[in-house]
Parts: C-alpha cells; sequence; structure tokens
C-alpha cells in the first residue's frame, strides 16, 4: 500500500513540475494532497520522506508564482512541525530541499513569516548531526547577502546563527565562524538604528561630527525618539545574543566570544549613538554579562585561572566603554544610580575572586576611573546633589569603595600615584586625555601651594578631592 501511496505522490509532483504555466489549478489540489500526508506523519517512512522532498521542489520550482509565494509559509510550517523522530530522520532531505529552493528564489520571498519558518527550519538543524553542516551553509549563503538579511529578516536570523554557535555536538570551528557572522550583523543593524541621521550623515559628514560632540554636553539628556528607535530592536539583541556566549562552557568559544564583544561594542561605527542607547547597553547587556560571568553553571569545570581571566577581559572591556563614554553619560539623570551598580558589581567581584588577576587589577582600574572623573568635573558636577541620607556621589563612592577596597583610598590620594595618560588614551576621546592632562598640572601646581578641599570644576581651581 505504501509503495502504491508514494508512486501516485512522485507521479502527481512530476506532473506540477512539468506544467508550470498551469500551476495556477494544480498547486491548491497538489499542496492539501502533501500537507494530508505531514499533518499524518508519526514515523519516518519513504511516503513522509517523498512528501518533504516533493514539497520543497514544488515551492523551489513554483516559487515565482504569487499563488505559491503566498502558501509558503504553510508549507513550510508543516515540516516544521514534525515530530522529533521523524524530523531527525529527514534532516538532510529538507536541509538540502531549502538550500536549493534558497538558491533559485530567495528573492522571491517577501513573507516575515515565511522567513521566520525558513530560520527556524535552519535553526532546529543546528544539532543535527549529518545536516548541520549543509544547514549552517545555506545560512551563511543567507547572513553574507544584505538583500536577504534586512530589519524584517535579522532577529529569527540571529536566533539560527546563535544556535550553531551554541551548539557543542559539532566542533567549535563552525561556532567560531558562527561568532563572526554575529558581529557582522551587529554592524549591519547599526545601519538601522536611527535611518534619518545616518542618511543625513552620509550625505553632510559634518553633520555627524556635529551631532557627536553635542551628546557630550547637556544634549545628551534629550535624544529623539529616532535616534533610539533601531536600538531595542536591532543592536542590543545583536549584543545580548553575542554576550551569552561569553560564558560558554568551551574555552576557545568564551575567550573569542569575548572579542567579538570587545570588537562591536569599541567600533567606530558604535560611537555616534546616543547617550541613552549606551545606558541601555550597560543595563540590557553589560550587567547582565558580569552576572552570568558569576552565576553561569557552564563555567564550574573550568579552571579558576580560566575563569577569572574571563571576568578580568569582562571588566576590562566594561572600564573602556564606561571611560569613552563618561561625558556622555555623566549628563544623564541616571549616571547616579549607573556608576553605583558599577562599583556593586566590582564588590561583588573582588568577593569571586578565585585568583589574584581580579584581586589585583580591579582596584588599579577603579583609581584609573576615579581620577578620570575627578578630572572631568563629575564628582564636583554633582557635589550639591544628596540623597536621602545626606551624601553627594563622592561621598556615596567612598562609603561603598571602603567596604570593598579599603586600601584604595590611600594609594588614590597619595602623590605620584596620577593616572598614566598613556595608557588611558586607549579608552579615552583624545579631548578627555588633554581635558585630564590639564587637570593633573593644575593639581600639582595646587598642591605645591598647599591648597586642599572638595572637588572642584577643571577649568577654575583644582585640588585633590577631600577625603572625608
Amino acid at each position: 500500500e505504501e509503495e502504491g501511496a508514494v508512486f501516485f505522490l512522485e507521479v502527481i509532483v512530476g506532473i506540477v513540475r512539468r506544467n508550470r504555466d498551469r500551476s495556477t489549478l494544480l498547486w491548491p489540489m497538489a499542496f492539501d494532497h502533501l500537507a494530508g500526508i505531514l499533518r499524518e506523519a508519526r514515523v519516518a517512512n519513504t511516503l513522509t520522506e517523498r512528501a518533504v522532498v516533493g514539497l520543497l521542489r514544488l515551492c523551489s520550482r513554483l516559487l515565482h508564482k504569487d499563488q505559491v509565494a503566498a502558501d509558503l509559509q504553510a508549507a513550510l510550517d508543516l515540516i516544521l512541525r514534525l515530530c522529533n523522530l521523524v524530523f531527525d530522520s529527514l534532516g538532510g532531505a529538507v536541509a538540502f530541499g531549502l538550500k536549493e529552493m534558497l538558491k533559485a528564489n530567495a528573492s522571491n520571498i517577501s513573507s516575515p513569516a515565511a522567513w521566520k519558518c525558513i530560520f527556524a527550519l535552519l535553526e532546529r538543524l543546528a544539532p543535527h548531526k549529518s545536516a548541520a553542516t549543509l544547514g549552517f551553509d545555506t545560512l551563511t549563503m543567507i547572513v553574507l547577502d544584505t538583500r536577504l538579511l534586512t530589519p524584517e529578516t535579522f532577529l529569527p536570523s540571529l536566533e539560527a546563527v546563535a544556535a550553531y554557535a551554541a551548539c557543542r555536538v559539532h566542533d567549535s570551528a563552525r561556532s567560531l565562524r558562527a561568532l563572526d557572522f554575529m558581529g557582522c550583523m551587529h554592524q549591519r543593524s547599526l545601519l538601522w538604528v536611527s535611518p534619518q541621521r545616518r542618511a543625513s550623515s552620509a550625505r553632510d559628514p559634518s553633520a555627524s561630527a556635529s551631532h557627536t560632540s553635542d551628546t557630550a554636553a547637556g544634549d545628551a539628556a534629550k535624544t529623539s525618539k529616532s535616534d533610539l528607535e533601531g536600538c531595542p530592536q536591532f543592536w542590543l539583541p545583536a549584543l545580548q545574543t553575542l554576550s551569552t556566549l561569553c560564558y560558554d562552557p568551551r574555552g576557545d568559544v568564551r575567550d573569542y566570544a569575548m572579542i567579538c564583544l570587545q570588537r562591536q561594542l569599541l567600533s567606530s561605527h558604535g560611537h555616534g549613538l546616543p547617550a541613552s542607547a549606551w545606558l541601555a547597553c550597560f543595563e540590557q547587556v553589560l550587567f547582565p554579562l558580569l552576572a552570568g560571568l558569576l552565576e553561569s553553571k557552564g563555567l564550574q569545570s573550568a579552571a579558576p585561572e580560566a575563569i577569572d581571566k574571563t571576568r578580568l577581559r569582562a571588566w576590562l572591556l566594561i572600564s573602556k566603554i564606561f571611560l569613552h563614554q563618561l561625558d556622555s553619560l555623566g549628563a544623564l539623570a541616571d549616571f547616579r544610580s549607573l556608576w553605583l551598580e558599577i562599583l556593586g558589581h566590582m564588590e561583588r567581584y573582588m568577593s569571586a575572586s578565585q585568583t589574584e588577576v581580579l584581586s589585583d587589577t580591579i582596584p588599579e582600574t577603579l583609581r584609573n576611573i576615579l581620577h578620570v572623573m575627578a578630572a572631568t568635573d563629575i564628582f564636583s558636577r554633582d557635589a550639591k546633589v544628596q540623597t536621602s541620607g545626606g551624601k553627594n556621589l563622592w561621598q556615596e563612592t567612598w562609603q561603598q569603595v571602603d567596604r570593598f577596597c579599603p586600601s584604595l583610598r590611600i594609594a588614590f590620594f597619595a602623590k605620584g600615584q596620577e593616572p598614566d595618560l598613556e595608557l588611558l588614551k586607549e579608552s579615552l576621546p583624545p579631548a578627555t586625555t588633554s581635558a585630564i592632562a590639564g587637570a593633573l598640572a593644575l593639581k600639582a601646581s595646587t598642591e605645591s601651594s598647599g591648597e586642599t578641599g572638595e572637588p572642584t570644576s577643571s577649568r577654575g581651581k583644582v585640588s585633590s578631592p577631600s577625603t572625608q
């Protein structure tokens, strides 16, 4: 009986494929027949396999027809809904059929729902022992084609690439390639953040430079809605997905994920983003990353030295981002809570340190950050703003620092312990570095005359902040 059903199925598929001009009449009947077989499929047999192959071959042949294109999502959903037992047995046929269909007709697929099904199928193929390679090749073809990677396909394609990056069934080489693709996709997503500003910048480069300088002042807090419209939808999800791989149990994948995350965050393409976007990046990407590196069970099998090495890389990255965006972040109303949360994470990392790598580096990093904040007027700007406890930001900072690093206060106020400007240059904009150099010079002249006191503006009298 099955042999007869397979024979007639092949005849039906063959007739429809050879009569493209009459597909309007033939396609509905053929589709209903194939759909009935796949809906009832509970075991992997020849009939089910030929139904999957036939359906994909018909889609590939007839996708230029509006009627078939309209039914594509329903056709792919039939395959996507196959139970694991059947899908695993037919993974090779699914992977080959998808690749052939997309090679011939990708430009004819306009439905976001259909693309979502395609990426879901490719994602499901990621752990397949024999079909994953073909599935990844198909995904590569899509991701590298700028005509196919669009705002509508971005998120489902990101999830599919992440599935291959996180898959441990195969060797890590494919995971590393997937991480590279995620980096490319992140760069692509930046083009969709504030499209009005990107378009105007392309026409007038000076407009972009002007906007960047404006965000360093109070205008940073008054970002237009268009500046942020793409951040939650594209930019942040790309970084979030990349950051979750930074605590992968595989050391080479974990290290490369951290490198890719740093590369994307520090890329010049991200410098035009408003301060509010960077604040969201801290809250939704960087802080969860720090928490994940402390709590992830996947890291428990790694050596303490390797774990602390990864945590150190995360801290150095966050320090660079914070310092580079300090001028614009400092103008935000939420800066105080952001800074105190950073200190809270520092405290937790000092407590969780298993080697001297973190316990030696975090205080030194914090000392440099405090010097930069003092020299760029962050504390002076906030000197008169007090919390319900009657403390300003400077006092709250030292209250928290003294809990986990009491020796830092002495090192901070010791003469000759100013930050190394050469080391800070790679983390700071040139204007900020110049401002710090001037502030330190004024501080030295003030100390030689015996003046002390609370932090004041580096544009006026500058002195070492009080130790109170």
